[in-house]
């Protein structure tokens, strides 16, 4: 449920998967505005080899999902969160991490890395399952 705290509004990832589902299946934007948000350049070092950055999302490939998954996250005071949907709108999945780890940037890192795999996999399949 969200909530409006101050001038912040908390999102749940419940939220944050109707979100997603909405934007990628049209019920949200026009056929043309969506088109612009899927227009793409590569953006290999803010966020990965082969992603590729549109307007407010991003795309990768993943194993398991032939289209790719259209995805946002980001970090704030302490948090990962992540979120992907295929690109019907049909399947998504978000999760909010805990990640504060003081004086341990690897730890930090690994933990992200690991969120994103986490989510790839509830949209795609796990290969070999």
């Amino acid at each position: 449920m969200r909530r409006c705290v101050g001038r912040v509004l908390d999102s749940t990832t419940d939220d944050m998967n109707t979100f997603l589902r909405a934007l990628m299946n049209g019920r949200l934007l026009p056929a043309e505005q969506l088109a612009q948000m899927r227009t793409t350049v590569p953006a290999p070092d803010e966020l990965g080899d082969k992603t590729r950055y549109g307007l407010g999302i991003a795309w990768r490939p993943v194993k398991g999902c032939p289209k790719g998954v259209w995805h946002h996250g980001g970090t704030s005071f302490g948090t990962v969160s992540e979120s992907a949907v295929t690109p019907d709108g049909k399947v998504s999945a978000a999760a909010a991490v805990f990640t504060t780890r003081f004086g341990d940037e690897k730890r930090f890192i690994e933990q992200a890395k690991t969120t994103i795999k986490l989510i790839d996999g509830a949209v795609c399949g796990r290969p070999g399952q």
